[in-house]
């Protein structure tokens, strides 16, 4: 790849040194003039021949950050290694098993809030359906009984304490059962008319 040199230190021939030069005797920065060395560069700062300015116009001018402090005076990250350290939930095994067990609850819940989902968007058949919320509901009772206790005496005060928004996979933990199977708490004489004939 040729890289092309900027439009104005193009054109007919010569090295770019040699150009400098010719503007370094134009401007008058030889050795006994007043100018400094750098102002025969002051034309690559700026873009074309009407916008050529000196090295101080690079610089910051006095109130042009203000109100925007420097690194020292934000107080940054690299100032306080206590910030760097690691922050463990537990102190001892058997806190580290209770939050385990939390983290088991919430991800089963979220799991059955997506299967849900899927299920209503025709996403999986009824029978993945079934068979993997029967799964799921399993794992919930299970789950459950090991978080029990202390301030978590069920899954709406777990819900309402780590602000777990899963209202499909509630009415399943609520009925207990997955959407495909019907409930015949309220068929008893159908069943006995099953059974009879």
């Amino acid at each position: 790849m040729k890289c092309r040199n900027p439009p104005e230190e193009e054109g007919q021939g010569g090295s770019v040194d040699g150009k400098r030069r010719k503007r370094r005797g134009a401007a008058g920065t030889g050795p006994g003039s007043s100018g400094s060395e750098l102002s025969g560069l002051s034309g690559l700062s700026g873009s074309g021949s009407g916008s050529r300015r000196g090295p101080r116009a690079l610089q910051a001018q006095p109130g042009m950050f203000h109100g925007i402090a420097g690194p020292a005076a934000m107080g940054a990250p690299g100032n306080k290694p206590e910030l760097y350290e690691e922050v463990k939930l537990y102190k001892n095994a058997r806190e580290r098993e209770k939050y385990d067990n939390m983290a088991e609850l919430f991800a089963v819940v979220k799991t059955l809030q997506a299967l849900e989902k899927a299920y209503i968007k025709d996403c999986v058949t009824p029978n993945e359906y079934t068979a993997a919320c029967s799964r799921l509901l399993v794992q919930f009772k299970a789950a459950l009984k090991q978080v029990q206790g202390g301030d978590i005496g069920s899954i709406d005060d777990f819900c309402r304490k780590f602000r777990l928004d899963c209202p499909l996979a509630m009415e399943r933990i609520r009925e207990e059962r997955p959407i495909t199977i019907r409930d015949d708490k309220g068929n008893l004489n159908r069943c006995i008319a099953d059974i009879v004939s």
